[in-house]
């Protein structure tokens, strides 16, 4: 499957790593963790069918990025996204892999705020 060569190049120097900005946290994955993970028909896999994706990271807290490679999701191909684990719930974090570690360098900018989805404030949360 076809990679984006930004990832490639990146994961060719490091082969895996941790990424910690004001956006939130990029465990990447190395080579053999990530093959590990294909050859074990990882359960990822299962929670899409027909579409085509590759898991690549975890943000240290209970969900994993992945690519949308054929834009199943809408978001664009190759648009990174933000699996949780435990639910059904996927983020879009940024349309390519760079604007993604930008993003999780620097933190959320104005010019992103059209990616950012609204969540509803817990109950009792309102300021009185």
């Amino acid at each position: 499957m076809p990679l984006p060569p930004s990832f490639c190049g990146l994961i060719a120097r490091v082969d895996g790593g941790c990424l910690v900005g004001d956006g939130g946290v990029l465990e990447l994955w190395s080579t053999d963790s990530n093959l590990a993970l294909w050859s074990e028909d990882y359960r990822a896999f299962k929670s899409t069918p027909g579409a085509r994706v590759v898991f690549f990271a975890t943000n240290g807290g209970g969900s994993e990025y992945f690519f949308d490679v054929d834009d199943w999701f809408g978001c664009g191909r190759y648009a990174v996204l933000l699996a949780n684990v435990g639910s059904h719930v996927i983020e879009r974090v940024a349309s390519s892999f760079y604007a993604a570690l930008d993003r999780l360098i620097a933190g959320p900018r104005l010019e992103w705020e059209h990616d950012l989805i609204q969540r509803p404030r817990p109950p009792r949360s309102e300021r009185r």
